[in-house]
């Protein structure tokens, strides 16, 4: 049995990472080595993939894969309890996604002078990253290497270790571009804010640096949608991200972040969801291959019949 973070109620596991409202506890635990996930990377930035004891293992080149999708994107189809594809062109979808570095290196202080340590995977200014999100066209990843390809409908979250050996960063994608034939690729990405000083980190000896992030978004149809461009008037779209980081031992960091995003779901179809993950570098000139370990876990809520606003809800009466 996968491992899943408990919230109050039963769990019922589904094994397809969507759960009906009525099983809304469920979690899927990503296993990128379980044969299940696609690979695109036409860089060739990937290697040494595997899953040891419940956590993702990569090796990444020294390539720059500053676009995230350009990137080792692992992807795969979200389905519903029967099998059949998921369907939201006029049922809400809930995502959350939990994004976690269990043995990165960290260092304390802007240097790393007062203190140092972790198993270094990924190392301290390694300018590597871990996003993860949902997308709708996967055909529409690069298909080789400086191909100007990305899918039209894809939202993603995630941690870059940067060149500072102090921090990480929060990474982002989106495409909300109006202009044919598939918009624009925006990225975006901004300091977690630094390790604790070495008084702090004196006193407690555990809260190191920001090594987690997580992320919730609603995927609902919006009748005042505009047709703009590409856009299809009332499509579904996801208005805004809502984002939280956490220190090494768990703590939150701070209160929820807001991040308006108006990322449209129905330029290319609203009959097939696919959550995917990507692992590269951010940066150019990295020097030598790093190893990155990473644990993501998602979770893709839909009404489970029924339409939306004014249908049944699939809820008991």
């Amino acid at each position: 049995m996968s491992k899943r973070i408990r919230e109050c109620g039963p769990i019922k596991q589904t094994g397809l990472g969507v759960s009906s409202l009525r099983e809304k506890t469920d979690w899927t635990r990503a296993n990128i080595a379980d044969g299940t996930w696609t690979l695109n990377d036409p860089d060739t930035t990937l290697s040494g993939i595997t899953n040891i004891g419940g956590i993702n293992q990569v090796v990444i080149g020294t390539d720059n894969n500053d676009d995230i999708i350009d990137g080792g994107v692992h992807y795969k189809q979200v389905l519903n309890a029967d099998g059949s594809p998921l369907d939201f062109t006029d049922k809400p979808v809930m995502i959350e996604f939990y994004i976690h570095w269990p043995h990165c290196g960290w260092a304390v202080g802007t240097d790393g002078s007062h203190a140092s340590g972790g198993l270094g995977r990924p190392t301290t200014a390694s300018k590597c990253y871990t996003v993860a999100g949902i997308m709708t066209d996967p055909e529409n990843l690069p298909a080789t290497a400086g191909a100007s390809e990305f899918p039209t409908d894809i939202l993603g979250f995630g941690i870059e270790m940067r060149n500072n050996v102090q921090k990480q960063r929060y990474l982002r994608i989106r495409n909300n571009g109006t202009g044919a034939p598939r918009g624009s690729i925006e990225t975006s990405s901004s300091d977690l804010g630094s390790a604790p000083s070495s008084g702090d980190y004196d006193s407690d000896g555990r809260k190191t640096n920001a090594n987690r992030v997580s992320w919730f978004a609603h995927l609902a149809k919006n009748d005042g949608a505009s047709g703009t461009g590409i856009n299809v008037v009332g499509e579904p779209m996801v208005d805004e991200v809502s984002w939280e980081k956490y220190y090494d031992d768990g703590d939150k960091w701070t209160t929820p972040v807001e991040w308006i995003v108006s990322q449209r779901f129905g330029r290319v179809r609203t009959d097939k969801l696919y959550v995917w993950i990507s692992s590269g570098r951010g940066q150019s000139g990295a020097g030598s291959s790093v190893t990155v370990d990473f644990d993501v876990y998602y979770r893709i809520v839909a009404l489970d019949s029924g339409v939306s606003p004014s249908g049944r809800t699939g809820l008991a009466s």
